[in-house]
């Protein structure tokens, strides 16, 4: 495992994720013409800010997004981990994405985790995570961003069929021998859900944790289903909320929290 992330997670307390997206086209903070070294500002600002872990995204994951190939994932993520890695040894560092050859490539500039929103179905995650040092987020979704908003029938129970799919995908990677000593888990808030579905699975997080026995990534920041529980229509008029929400699932056993505004959620946690 990681031994920075090894280390945070054995501190007594919770641990800020802060999300930078290298994409034009993300719902809240996509920029089509940054160069290199402002998006290094801008992770060096959310480590000033509170960031225990940056979060690195090269292709948007928002509904109806766009594919993108490995090669312009490639170009938008790479560059930036050498440089960032380059100046800061010290910080953790997680990749956003779908594709093993891509984290592949990644390990090389030594990420600590691979944050897979395609619940673990690429197999090509199997052999990097046995192989290196790196955790892996096994986050709940269906689908891709083109389907994914028209698969989010659980048989009138979201809670009792995203608990049935962990079980059954736990299931099938302890069959393959994953190493379940690095494996964080994430309920996948606005994949495959509707918005009274993200609502649901906000009301009681503490049978989760007491559940699955894993670290636990809580991951809403600025998402539109928010504005149902007093958000705003811009995304960054959602980080109230989302840091209020952060704050209660933290006190219900989650451990890491990813936001776009890690001062604001440090202090509703009192950090």
């Amino acid at each position: 495992m990681s031994h920075r992330l090894r280390a945070l997670l054995q501190e007594d307390r919770p641990l800020i994720m802060g999300i930078l997206n290298l994409t034009p086209d993300s719902f809240s903070d996509g920029k089509p013409s940054y160069p290199l070294s402002l998006r290094l500002l801008q992770a060096e600002e959310l480590v000033e800010q509170g960031a225990d872990i940056i979060d690195i995204g090269g292709e948007s994951t928002r509904p109806q997004a766009d594919a993108v190939s490995l090669e312009e994932e490639r170009q938008r993520v790479l560059p930036f981990l050498q440089a960032f890695r380059n100046r800061h040894p010290e910080v953790c560092l997680s990749l956003d994405t779908k594709k093993p050859a891509l984290a592949k490539e990644a390990l090389a500039h030594d990420i600590d985790i691979i944050n897979d929103v395609g619940f673990f179905s690429d197999p090509g995650f199997l052999a990097l995570v046995q192989n290196h040092d790196v955790h892996y987020v096994l986050m709940h979704s269906r689908g891709d961003s083109q389907s994914m908003m028209n698969l989010c029938d659980y048989g009138g129970d979201v809670v009792a069929g995203v608990r049935a799919e962990f079980q059954n995908k736990l299931a099938q990677m302890q069959a393959q021998g994953f190493p379940f000593e690095k494996l964080i888990l994430d309920l996948g808030f606005g994949f495959a859900k509707t918005a009274e579905q993200n609502i649901q699975l906000t009301e009681d997080l503490s049978p989760w944790a007491q559940e699955f026995s894993f670290p636990w990534l809580y991951a809403i920041s600025r998402k539109r289903f928010l504005q149902s529980l007093g958000g705003g229509e811009k995304a960054e008029d959602r980080d109230e909320i989302s840091a209020k929400l952060a704050a209660k699932a933290l006190g219900q056993g989650f451990k890491i929290v990813r936001t776009h505004n890690p001062e604001l959620t440090r202090q509703h946690l009192g950090l």
